[in-house]
C-alpha cells in the first residue's frame, strides 16, 4: 500500500503544481 500512497502523493503534487502554475515550486 506504500506504493499506492507514494503514487497518490506524486500525482497530487503534479496536479497542484499545474493548478498553482508552479507557485509552490
Amino acid at each position: 500500500m506504500d506504493h499506492l500512497l507514494l503514487y497518490l502523493l506524486v500525482f497530487k503534487c503534479r496536479v497542484l503544481r499545474l493548478t498553482c502554475s508552479d507557485r509552490a515550486y
